[in-house]
């Protein structure tokens, strides 16, 4: 398991390599005479390109709560069967962007590594009960493939989505952010969402509501948030 971070960044609360504001993990498979963070990239997938199987704790770029889910590229070697061992609510299947053929999930795939991103409710803050949600899911994982002896429950019957499905909804103003639902509430179409306030004045700029029934899978869980971004979004129903 490689949870792909920074640790020196911990000290400066930052994601990224703090002298050159780089992703270690946009950096794979990694250069053994490139920059520092190609390099460490490069150590760490010497090291772990030839497994199995290979288990990614993993943030995302934006600041939220996730419903718990399992991840996995899109590339066409991808083990759903696999992935639904974990017991996890959902398997999304991501469609790779130009920048995510540079992550360690991608490559490790492309390396013939059955490789999973764990994602459970934030990563922002400490949550043991879904840690422990996403604890059970790996041993859980790890028992139904014979690495260890460990008997746990069996988990949800997962859901297989697509993330391209996934439907944002979006603040078309700045202000503060009051969520009214949680990540995996089952919503209704037309049902409130979030409320975006004037941090000068008061007033409500925006009540954000939702075009379709379904299930929250993502939601903003900072104070404020920016004009024209992506602050949740929903797996539809018909999933």
């Amino acid at each position: 398991m490689v949870p792909c971070a920074n640790p020196y960044s911990i000290n400066v609360k930052k994601r990224f390599w703090t002298i050159d504001n780089t992703d270690i993990n946009r950096m794979f498979p990694g250069y053994d005479k490139g920059e520092t963070t190609q390099r460490i990239a490069d150590g760490i997938f010497r090291n772990v390109k030839d497994y199995k199987m290979g288990i990614q704790l993993a943030s995302f770029y934006m600041p939220g709560d996730f419903v718990s889910q399992v991840r996995i590229m899109k590339t066409g070697l991808e083990n759903v069967e696999m992935a639904k061992q974990f017991g996890l609510p959902f398997v999304v299947l991501h469609h790779p962007r130009p920048f995510d053929t540079a992550t360690l999930n991608y490559n490790w795939q492309i390396w013939e590594t059955n490789a999973f991103s764990v994602y459970t409710s934030s990563t922002g803050a400490i949550n043991k009960s879904e840690a422990n949600k996403g604890m059970r899911a790996i041993l859980n994982f790890m028992s139904k493939n014979g690495v260890i002896d460990y008997r746990g429950d069996e988990g949800y019957i997962s859901r297989v989505v697509e993330s391209t499905d996934f439907k944002a909804v979006r603040s078309h103003t700045a202000g503060f952010f009051e969520a009214l639902v949680n990540a995996g509430d089952r919503v209704e179409k037309g049902q409130k969402l979030a409320v975006i306030t004037d941090p000068m004045t008061g007033d409500v700029n925006e009540i954000l509501c939702s075009d379709t029934e379904g299930v929250v899978a993502f939601i903003h869980n900072e104070t404020l948030c920016y004009q024209k971004t992506a602050v949740i979004k929903i797996i539809p129903v018909f999933y």
